[in-house]
């Protein structure tokens, strides 16, 4: 028992530090009343519903097939480099940086060796990552720290985006570089096995509108009690078993800090230090 505990505290590192972090700080401020105002339960609840429909999606498996069918197309090493990475970076920007690599690390793992390009995994596989997270900025969906950062700045969704465009444009182009440094036109052999189940598409649609529902509430026009009744009872219908594929240690991550942040807001030392550091920026 104690050596599970152990494996998945090591696994889930920020989940522990988080939590340590959290507890510590309630020594300096015992808990009360006031505990009940850290927790911002709107990106907590925006977080877990727009997981909710990505498990959907990726259990109908459209991203796999959107994967599948640019590559059906490409037949260089730097066509397969450039699809697999820039895959990761503009799906991040509406999936989540997270699901993005989860999604398409695998399916690149596959292309790779069909294609004879062993020796280049490594580097595609690193492009991929920072792809994922480079491309998420874009957007507040893109990644949990944007929707929280979104919702306390109180920036248009418009306004959000013209922000990030400049640092994901550079980011999109550095990337091109990157790629067309190391790669060669070069043919390789591309061929997938078209092994794939027909697309639900009444699903799509299904997962389709909840998305957009999500995308709502994010620009704060549907409120967020509605959107998590709503998420939680169709994906029920749906299939109860998506619930599990949620990440919870990334919510509970959120959670720790929240409290913990809250209670050094309260510590005076910490709080004159942050102030002073702060003013004016």
């Amino acid at each position: 028992m104690m050596k599970s505990v152990l494996t998945f505290l090591k696994k889930e590192i920020v989940l522990t530090i988080s939590g340590i972090l959290a507890i510590c700080s309630c020594f300096f401020v015992y808990p009360d009343s006031q505990y009940a105002g850290y927790i911002d339960w709107h990106t907590i609840l925006i977080l877990f519903c727009l997981m909710a429909v990505m498990a959907g999606f990726k259990d109908i498996g459209v991203f796999q097939y959107t994967g599948k069918t640019l590559l059906k197309k490409i037949n260089s090493e730097r066509g397969v480099a450039s699809v697999l990475v820039f895959l990761c970076f503009f799906s991040s920007m509406f999936i989540t940086n997270d699901v993005a690599l989860i999604t398409f690390v695998p399916l690149a793992l596959l292309i790779l060796t069909m294609a004879k390009m062993q020796n280049s995994l490594c580097y595609i596989i690193m492009l991929m990552s920072i792809a994922a997270n480079l491309g998420s900025m874009l957007t507040p969906i893109g990644n949990p720290q944007n929707l929280y950062l979104y919702a306390a700045s109180g920036l248009s969704l418009g306004k959000f985006i013209l922000l990030m465009l400049p640092y994901t444009l550079i980011s999109g182009i550095l990337l091109f570089l990157a790629i067309l440094i190391r790669f060669k036109k070069r043919n390789v052999p591309v061929e997938l096995p078209d092994n794939h189940a027909e697309m639900n598409y009444k699903r799509i649609l299904y997962y389709g509108i909840l998305f957009a529902i999500c995308l709502l509430s994010v620009a704060k026009i549907c409120p967020i009690g509605f959107l998590f009744g709503i998420i939680l009872i169709a994906v029920v219908i749906d299939n109860h078993k998506l619930l599990l594929h949620i990440d919870y240690s990334l919510l509970l991550t959120f959670i720790f800090f929240f409290i913990f942040i809250g209670n050094m807001g309260r510590f005076p030392v910490f709080r004159d230090f942050l102030s002073s550091i702060l003013e004016g920026r």
